[in-house]
């Protein structure tokens, strides 16, 4: 089997690995950590006391974490401040960066572990797609990755569990993964995925990698995806502009010129007054009548 030329996972340190450190650098970081898990905490869960919050921290004692435990919200912002206090660092301030755009910054110059942003969004996490268009087959969990163009064994459903509810793209990854899945229930994909057959699918959903890139220039015997997405053919076509815009015009004035004619329109008085107030020819005309007529229910 070919080896797989790309980065291998790094163990790194999660806040609580940090703040059970020795030195300065630890202390700052469980201060600098504590103010932000704790406004995340309060959003999430608005109706929590400021002790009960508290209560959740590392270093409070097990009595005081055990007195409201069979409260149901209690229970789930526990869980909650857990996983925050075990995210990495640079995860933490990702995920309050995304809660609270530019509100809050770690005010010393030492704490350089809440720089970098998402685990996923590293360099180490984008995948080599010249490898993986030759692999002959894909896992599940293998072709979501793909799709976000991700290194599967950097970004995949173990490293992003505790990051499901939390990160943006975690809430995609799982969305998508779940499509995959009931395609393959539905025997729609096969498991393992033939990778030309997932690409299909994924452009029948209208599934694309993310930026400019496109399945056809990753590799794939696929049409060029990306060449005429979002491409609209009517957009630059003058004549359907000016239908458009008249059409929309002329339901705009019909109301107030039908109660100035002060009787019923017929067809030939709107046919003249489309022709005299909008400037039509007689086809354009007749292509508006009939917009008003398929909208307005007083129409002649």
């Amino acid at each position: 089997m070919v080896k797989i030329d790309e980065p291998k996972p790094v163990k790194q340190k999660s806040m609580l690995d940090l703040i059970n450190d020795e030195g300065r650098l630890a202390n700052l970081m469980y201060v600098e950590a504590g103010l932000m898990i704790d406004t995340l905490v309060n959003k999430k869960f608005p109706n929590l006391t400021l002790a009960e919050s508290h209560s959740f921290h590392p270093s409070a004692s097990n009595e005081k974490r055990d007195n409201d435990s069979q409260r149901p919200d209690y229970v789930d912002a526990r869980k909650y401040q857990i996983d925050l206090w075990s995210l990495l660092p640079a995860d933490l301030w990702a995920l309050y960066q995304q809660e609270y755009p530019g509100d809050y910054s770690p005010q010393d110059d030492e704490l350089q572990e809440f720089d970098g942003g998402w685990f996923f969004d590293q360099p180490r996490a984008q995948a080599l797609m010249s490898y993986w268009v030759k692999a002959a087959y894909w896992t599940p969990d293998e072709a979501v990755a793909l799709s976000f163009l991700k290194a599967p064994n950097v970004v995949n459903e173990k490293s992003l569990e505790i990051h499901r509810d939390k990160a943006n793209f975690a809430i995609e990854y799982f969305e998508r993964k779940e499509l995959v899945d009931r395609a393959i229930f539905m025997e729609v994909l096969s498991n393992p995925i033939q990778p030309q057959a997932f690409v299909e699918w994924a452009i029948d959903k209208n599934i694309h990698p993310p930026g400019k890139k496109s399945w056809h220039r990753l590799g794939f015997d696929v049409r060029d995806d990306r060449a005429k997405q979002g491409q609209d053919p009517l957009k630059k076509n003058k004549s359907f502009q000016l239908i458009e815009q008249t059409a929309r015009n002329a339901i705009k004035d019909y109301p107030t010129w039908k109660s100035q004619l002060g009787r019923k329109p017929r067809i030939q008085d709107v046919l003249d007054w489309l022709r005299d107030k909008h400037n039509l020819q007689t086809r354009e005309a007749h292509i508006i009548k009939d917009i008003l007529s398929d909208n307005s229910t007083e129409f002649p």
